[in-house]
Parts: structure tokens; sequence; C-alpha cells
């Protein structure tokens, strides 16, 4: 299992990555709380793409994600900045 500490606009958060189905199903855990991410195609940065987040749809819009410099993510039209550190593989 994956755990990444993230910064999101400068707020840390813990993310591990729980289950990931092809590549369009995701289990994550996000400070304590399990979410379920279902993307309606194949995950690549750079690119806007429909999801769903614990059964709520979303546009997400990001830039390449990178674990070496900081990134920028877009849902339903806020933005977040973003970045991001394997903690364990």
């Amino acid at each position: 299992m994956r755990e990444y500490g993230i910064l999101v606009d400068g707020k840390p958060h813990r993310v591990k990555i729980l289950r990931i189905v092809k590549d369009t199903s995701f289990l994550f855990e996000v400070d304590g709380e399990i979410y379920e991410v279902e993307l309606a195609n194949e995950f690549k940065g750079g690119t806007s793409i429909s999801m769903k987040i614990g059964g709520k749809p979303a546009k997400t819009e990001f830039s390449e994600i990178n674990e070496k410099v900081p990134f920028l993510i877009k849902i339903n039209g806020k933005s977040f900045r973003c970045s991001m550190k394997l903690q364990k593989e």
C-alpha cells in the first residue's frame, strides 16, 4: 500500500492508496476517512476528467502530477495547489 504526504493549499494530509482497479476505480484513505473514486475514463495528467468522489459527480482538471514539483488541481471550478511526497511503498 502506498502512502503519501500531500500539501493542499499549504495544509498537510496523509493519503493511503488502499485499492486500484484497472486505473478507473480507486479506494483512498485521507486523514483516516475512506473515499472511493470512480473515473469515467483512464487517468492521464494534463486533462479534464469526469469522476465520482464518494458517489457524487465531480469535474476535475489537473496539470501533470509530479512528486518533484507542485501541481494544480481544479475540482468543480475550485483550484487547489498541491505537492506530494511518497512516504512508503
